[in-house]
Protein backbone atom coordinates (compact mmCIF):
# COMPACT_ATOMS: atom_id res chain seq x y z
CA UNK A 1 0.00 0.00 0.00
CA UNK A 2 1.49 2.97 -0.93
CA UNK A 3 1.29 6.05 1.32
CA UNK A 4 -0.09 9.85 0.15
CA UNK A 5 3.93 10.71 1.36
CA UNK A 6 5.48 8.59 -1.12
CA UNK A 7 2.76 9.22 -3.97
CA UNK A 8 3.86 12.71 -4.16
CA UNK A 9 7.19 11.49 -5.28
CA UNK A 10 6.07 10.18 -8.33
CA UNK A 11 7.45 11.13 -11.08
CA UNK A 12 5.16 13.78 -13.45
CA UNK A 13 7.14 13.73 -16.68
CA UNK A 14 5.18 11.17 -19.07
CA UNK A 15 8.67 10.40 -20.49
CA UNK A 16 7.73 11.82 -24.00
CA UNK A 17 6.85 16.10 -23.84
CA UNK A 18 9.12 18.35 -24.20
CA UNK A 19 9.30 21.71 -21.96
CA UNK A 20 9.85 20.06 -18.68
CA UNK A 21 11.74 20.02 -15.73
CA UNK A 22 11.46 18.25 -12.33
CA UNK A 23 13.66 17.98 -9.86
CA UNK A 24 14.19 15.75 -6.52
CA UNK A 25 16.33 16.86 -3.85
CA UNK A 26 17.84 15.88 -0.28
CA UNK A 27 19.48 17.90 2.67
CA UNK A 28 20.78 17.15 5.83
CA UNK A 29 22.46 18.45 8.60
CA UNK A 30 25.20 16.92 10.87
CA UNK A 31 25.73 19.37 13.60
CA UNK A 32 28.06 17.42 16.04
CA UNK A 33 30.50 17.19 12.97
CA UNK A 34 29.23 20.79 11.89
CA UNK A 35 28.86 19.77 8.07
CA UNK A 36 25.35 19.36 5.50
CA UNK A 37 25.03 17.98 2.35
CA UNK A 38 22.31 19.02 -0.50
CA UNK A 39 21.88 16.20 -3.31
CA UNK A 40 19.93 17.12 -6.29
CA UNK A 41 18.55 14.36 -8.95
CA UNK A 42 17.27 16.15 -11.89
CA UNK A 43 15.36 15.44 -15.12
CA UNK A 44 15.70 18.61 -17.92
CA UNK A 45 13.61 18.13 -21.01
CA UNK A 46 14.21 21.53 -23.21
CA UNK A 47 11.69 22.88 -25.30
CA UNK A 48 11.80 22.03 -29.33
CA UNK A 49 15.21 23.64 -30.46
CA UNK A 50 16.43 24.18 -26.94
CA UNK A 51 18.84 21.37 -26.78
CA UNK A 52 19.08 17.51 -25.22
CA UNK A 53 17.01 16.03 -22.97
CA UNK A 54 18.83 15.24 -19.60
CA UNK A 55 19.27 13.64 -16.24
CA UNK A 56 21.56 15.19 -13.86
CA UNK A 57 22.77 14.51 -10.70
CA UNK A 58 23.94 17.66 -8.25
CA UNK A 59 25.79 17.53 -5.23
CA UNK A 60 27.12 20.54 -2.23
CA UNK A 61 29.52 19.84 1.00
CA UNK A 62 28.71 22.73 3.20
CA UNK A 63 31.36 23.13 6.15
CA UNK A 64 29.47 25.35 9.14
CA UNK A 65 32.93 26.13 10.37
CA UNK A 66 35.25 26.11 7.44
CA UNK A 67 33.61 27.07 4.96
CA UNK A 68 36.55 28.04 2.43
CA UNK A 69 35.80 23.47 2.76
CA UNK A 70 32.79 23.93 0.70
CA UNK A 71 32.61 21.79 -2.56
CA UNK A 72 29.84 21.12 -5.14
CA UNK A 73 29.78 18.53 -7.76
CA UNK A 74 27.52 17.32 -11.27
CA UNK A 75 27.61 15.47 -14.04
CA UNK A 76 25.01 14.94 -16.69
CA UNK A 77 23.77 11.51 -18.93
CA UNK A 78 21.35 11.32 -21.63
CA UNK A 79 17.74 11.09 -21.08
CA UNK A 80 17.47 7.36 -21.95
CA UNK A 81 19.69 6.77 -18.92
CA UNK A 82 16.86 7.72 -16.61
CA UNK A 83 14.16 5.07 -15.22
CA UNK A 84 11.25 5.71 -13.09
CA UNK A 85 9.04 3.15 -11.46
CA UNK A 86 5.67 4.51 -8.75
CA UNK A 87 4.71 1.78 -6.84
CA UNK A 88 7.10 1.59 -5.19
CA UNK A 89 8.36 4.65 -6.09
CA UNK A 90 12.00 4.66 -7.62
CA UNK A 91 13.89 6.67 -10.14
CA UNK A 92 16.95 5.94 -11.51
CA UNK A 93 19.60 8.42 -13.15
CA UNK A 94 22.32 6.04 -14.71
CA UNK A 95 23.79 4.36 -11.60
CA UNK A 96 21.74 6.43 -8.85
CA UNK A 97 18.82 5.47 -7.01
CA UNK A 98 16.18 7.84 -5.02
CA UNK A 99 13.38 5.62 -3.29
CA UNK A 100 11.33 7.10 -1.01
CA UNK A 101 13.32 5.90 2.17
CA UNK A 102 17.08 5.58 0.35
CA UNK A 103 19.48 7.21 -1.53
CA UNK A 104 22.51 6.30 -3.08
CA UNK A 105 24.79 7.37 -6.14
CA UNK A 106 28.36 8.63 -7.57
CA UNK A 107 29.12 12.06 -9.09
CA UNK A 108 32.72 12.65 -10.73
CA UNK A 109 33.56 15.97 -12.02
CA UNK A 110 35.98 18.61 -12.49
CA UNK A 111 35.82 19.01 -8.39
CA UNK A 112 36.00 14.65 -7.86
CA UNK A 113 34.26 12.27 -7.03
CA UNK A 114 31.63 12.38 -4.41
CA UNK A 115 29.41 8.76 -3.67
CA UNK A 116 26.84 8.45 -1.16
CA UNK A 117 24.74 5.72 0.30
CA UNK A 118 22.22 6.53 2.85
CA UNK A 119 18.81 5.64 4.38
CA UNK A 120 15.87 7.81 5.31
CA UNK A 121 13.09 7.08 7.97
CA UNK A 122 10.37 8.72 5.58
CA UNK A 123 7.92 11.93 7.41
CA UNK A 124 4.46 10.37 7.92
CA UNK A 125 3.17 13.51 6.95
CA UNK A 126 4.91 15.41 4.39
CA UNK A 127 3.37 18.56 3.00
CA UNK A 128 1.81 20.35 0.06
CA UNK A 129 2.98 23.58 -0.11
CA UNK A 130 0.37 25.20 -2.14
CA UNK A 131 -3.54 25.05 -1.91
CA UNK A 132 -4.72 21.69 -3.48
CA UNK A 133 -6.79 23.43 -6.45
CA UNK A 134 -3.20 25.01 -7.81
CA UNK A 135 -2.11 21.12 -8.40
CA UNK A 136 -3.86 21.02 -10.71
CA UNK A 137 -3.87 24.13 -12.85
CA UNK A 138 -1.53 25.00 -15.49
CA UNK A 139 -0.45 27.55 -13.10
CA UNK A 140 2.14 28.65 -10.84
CA UNK A 141 4.46 27.02 -14.17
CA UNK A 142 6.43 25.27 -10.86
CA UNK A 143 4.77 23.08 -8.40
CA UNK A 144 6.36 22.07 -5.42
CA UNK A 145 5.70 19.31 -2.28
CA UNK A 146 8.05 17.96 0.28
CA UNK A 147 7.06 14.00 0.72
CA UNK A 148 9.99 13.99 3.66
CA UNK A 149 9.09 17.76 4.88
CA UNK A 150 11.49 16.73 8.05
CA UNK A 151 13.08 13.10 8.13
CA UNK A 152 16.30 11.62 9.56
CA UNK A 153 19.19 10.41 7.43
CA UNK A 154 21.63 7.71 7.92
CA UNK A 155 24.84 6.36 6.19
CA UNK A 156 27.88 7.34 4.63
CA UNK A 157 29.31 9.90 1.80
CA UNK A 158 32.76 9.64 0.39
CA UNK A 159 34.51 12.40 -1.13
CA UNK A 160 37.67 10.50 -1.57
CA UNK A 161 40.07 12.60 0.62
CA UNK A 162 36.68 12.47 3.53
CA UNK A 163 34.54 10.12 4.41
CA UNK A 164 31.05 11.44 6.61
CA UNK A 165 29.00 9.15 8.77
CA UNK A 166 26.06 10.01 9.81
CA UNK A 167 23.73 8.60 12.01
CA UNK A 168 19.68 9.61 12.45
CA UNK A 169 20.73 13.63 11.48
CA UNK A 170 17.75 15.48 10.70
CA UNK A 171 17.21 16.41 7.12
CA UNK A 172 14.42 17.00 4.22
CA UNK A 173 13.74 15.42 0.84
CA UNK A 174 11.22 17.46 -1.86
CA UNK A 175 10.28 17.40 -5.23
CA UNK A 176 9.58 19.95 -7.72
CA UNK A 177 8.38 19.99 -11.39
CA UNK A 178 7.04 22.29 -13.59
CA UNK A 179 7.74 24.68 -17.31
CA UNK A 180 9.33 27.55 -15.90
CA UNK A 181 11.04 28.65 -12.83
CA UNK A 182 9.45 31.56 -10.83
CA UNK A 183 11.80 34.78 -11.80
CA UNK A 184 13.21 35.07 -8.27
CA UNK A 185 12.33 33.28 -5.02
CA UNK A 186 13.31 32.85 -1.43
CA UNK A 187 13.24 29.29 0.16
CA UNK A 188 14.32 28.20 3.39
CA UNK A 189 13.97 24.77 5.62
CA UNK A 190 14.49 24.15 9.06
CA UNK A 191 14.15 21.31 11.40
CA UNK A 192 17.12 21.84 13.96
CA UNK A 193 16.20 24.59 16.06
CA UNK A 194 18.11 24.81 19.37
CA UNK A 195 15.95 22.81 22.33
CA UNK A 196 13.39 21.90 20.20
CA UNK A 197 13.86 18.35 18.24
CA UNK A 198 9.68 18.15 17.11
CA UNK A 199 9.96 21.82 15.25
CA UNK A 200 10.21 22.48 11.38
CA UNK A 201 9.67 25.40 9.03
CA UNK A 202 9.40 25.70 5.56
CA UNK A 203 8.95 28.71 4.19
CA UNK A 204 9.08 29.99 0.77
CA UNK A 205 8.37 33.44 -1.42
CA UNK A 206 8.39 33.50 -5.24
CA UNK A 207 7.58 36.51 -7.93
CA UNK A 208 6.80 36.35 -11.57
CA UNK A 209 7.07 38.10 -14.38
CA UNK A 210 3.99 38.42 -16.72
CA UNK A 211 5.40 40.33 -19.50
CA UNK A 212 7.69 43.19 -18.25
CA UNK A 213 6.17 43.36 -14.81
CA UNK A 214 7.35 41.63 -11.83
CA UNK A 215 4.42 40.67 -9.48
CA UNK A 216 4.38 41.07 -5.77
CA UNK A 217 5.78 37.81 -3.43
CA UNK A 218 3.59 35.31 -3.61
CA UNK A 219 3.98 33.39 -0.21
CA UNK A 220 3.54 30.32 1.97
CA UNK A 221 4.64 29.57 5.49
CA UNK A 222 4.21 26.48 7.66
CA UNK A 223 5.61 25.77 11.16
CA UNK A 224 5.04 22.47 13.25
CA UNK A 225 6.23 22.68 17.10
CA UNK A 226 4.99 20.88 19.90
CA UNK A 227 2.44 18.94 18.44
CA UNK A 228 0.72 22.23 17.01
CA UNK A 229 0.70 23.18 13.32
CA UNK A 230 0.62 26.98 11.96
CA UNK A 231 -0.43 26.86 8.72
CA UNK A 232 -0.43 30.05 6.43
CA UNK A 233 -1.06 29.14 3.22
CA UNK A 234 -4.82 30.47 1.96
CA UNK A 235 -5.57 32.00 -0.96
CA UNK A 236 -6.24 34.98 1.24
CA UNK A 237 -2.36 34.37 2.95
CA UNK A 238 -0.34 33.75 -0.63
CA UNK A 239 -0.21 37.49 -1.25
CA UNK A 240 -0.60 38.94 2.23
CA UNK A 241 2.45 37.61 4.15
CA UNK A 242 5.12 40.49 4.25
CA UNK A 243 8.51 38.96 2.67
CA UNK A 244 11.84 40.75 1.83
CA UNK A 245 14.27 39.09 1.33
CA UNK A 246 18.32 39.68 -0.30
CA UNK A 247 21.27 36.82 0.21
CA UNK A 248 22.21 38.41 3.94
CA UNK A 249 19.05 38.38 5.00
CA UNK A 250 14.79 36.95 4.82
CA UNK A 251 12.33 39.23 6.86
CA UNK A 252 8.69 37.04 6.92
CA UNK A 253 5.38 38.03 8.65
CA UNK A 254 2.37 36.18 8.20
CA UNK A 255 -0.29 36.40 10.29
CA UNK A 256 -4.28 34.67 10.38
CA UNK A 257 -7.17 35.56 12.64
CA UNK A 258 -5.80 33.98 15.46
CA UNK A 259 -1.88 33.89 14.94
CA UNK A 260 1.48 35.48 14.09
CA UNK A 261 4.65 33.77 12.95
CA UNK A 262 7.80 36.08 12.67
CA UNK A 263 10.82 34.57 11.32
CA UNK A 264 14.45 36.10 10.18
CA UNK A 265 16.80 33.73 8.32
CA UNK A 266 20.31 35.55 7.72
CA UNK A 267 23.41 34.19 6.48
CA UNK A 268 26.83 34.78 4.68
CA UNK A 269 28.23 35.30 1.32
CA UNK A 270 31.00 32.77 2.07
CA UNK A 271 28.46 30.46 3.32
CA UNK A 272 26.68 30.09 -0.14
CA UNK A 273 27.58 28.61 -2.80
CA UNK A 274 25.98 29.31 -6.27
CA UNK A 275 24.42 27.48 -9.00
CA UNK A 276 22.88 28.01 -12.50
CA UNK A 277 19.06 26.38 -12.81
CA UNK A 278 17.91 26.46 -16.75
CA UNK A 279 14.72 26.49 -17.70
CA UNK A 280 13.21 24.24 -20.61
CA UNK A 281 13.01 27.62 -23.06
CA UNK A 282 16.94 28.58 -22.14
CA UNK A 283 16.57 31.11 -19.44
CA UNK A 284 18.63 30.58 -16.73
CA UNK A 285 18.44 31.80 -13.50
CA UNK A 286 21.29 31.92 -10.56
CA UNK A 287 20.49 29.95 -6.88
CA UNK A 288 22.48 31.21 -3.94
CA UNK A 289 22.27 28.02 -1.53
CA UNK A 290 23.37 27.24 1.43
CA UNK A 291 22.59 24.85 4.53
CA UNK A 292 24.46 26.55 7.11
CA UNK A 293 22.43 30.11 8.04
CA UNK A 294 20.46 31.05 11.06
CA UNK A 295 17.09 30.88 11.86
CA UNK A 296 14.56 33.05 14.33
CA UNK A 297 11.11 32.21 14.70
CA UNK A 298 8.34 33.25 17.28
CA UNK A 299 4.90 32.49 16.89
CA UNK A 300 2.37 34.60 18.91
CA UNK A 301 -1.36 34.17 19.91
CA UNK A 302 -3.70 37.12 19.94
CA UNK A 303 -6.21 37.40 23.01
CA UNK A 304 -8.60 39.90 22.81
CA UNK A 305 -7.82 43.65 22.94
CA UNK A 306 -4.75 42.45 25.10
CA UNK A 307 -0.68 42.36 23.49
CA UNK A 308 -0.47 38.96 21.78
CA UNK A 309 1.27 36.09 23.64
CA UNK A 310 4.56 34.62 22.55
CA UNK A 311 3.20 31.08 22.61
CA UNK A 312 6.86 30.02 20.53
CA UNK A 313 10.78 31.28 20.25
CA UNK A 314 12.71 29.42 18.20
CA UNK A 315 16.32 29.41 17.51
CA UNK A 316 18.63 27.76 14.85
CA UNK A 317 22.36 28.16 14.96
CA UNK A 318 24.24 27.07 11.31
CA UNK A 319 21.67 24.45 10.56
CA UNK A 320 19.09 26.22 8.66
CA UNK A 321 18.61 25.73 4.60
CA UNK A 322 18.15 29.05 2.84
CA UNK A 323 18.14 30.21 -1.20
CA UNK A 324 17.94 33.14 -2.74
CA UNK A 325 17.15 32.75 -6.72
CA UNK A 326 17.66 35.80 -9.45
CA UNK A 327 18.53 36.11 -13.00
CA UNK A 328 22.18 36.94 -12.18
CA UNK A 329 24.96 36.16 -10.38
CA UNK A 330 26.04 37.73 -6.85
CA UNK A 331 28.86 39.10 -5.72
CA UNK A 332 31.00 37.59 -3.83
CA UNK A 333 29.07 33.78 -4.27
CA UNK A 334 31.19 31.80 -6.90
CA UNK A 335 28.50 30.28 -9.17
CA UNK A 336 30.36 26.56 -8.82
CA UNK A 337 27.75 24.89 -11.11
Amino acid sequence: MVGTTERDNELRWDGVSAGHYEVYYFKFNDPKQGVAFWFRYTILVPTRGKGRAVGELWGIFFDAEAPGNNRAWKCSYPVEQVHAQRNPFELRIHDAILRHDSARGCIESGAGRVEWDLTLVPDPVGLRNLPSLLYKLPVPTTKVVAPNLSCTWSGTVDMGDRVVDVHNVPGHQAHIWGTKHAARWAWANCNLFEGHDDAVLEALSAQVRIGPVLTPPVSTVYLRVGGDEYRFEGYRQLLAINSLWDVANWSIEAHDRKYQLVAQVTSRPEWMVGVRYQDPDGDTRVCNNTKVANAEVRVLERRGSGAPALLHALRAERTCAFEVVGPEAVSGIPVRI
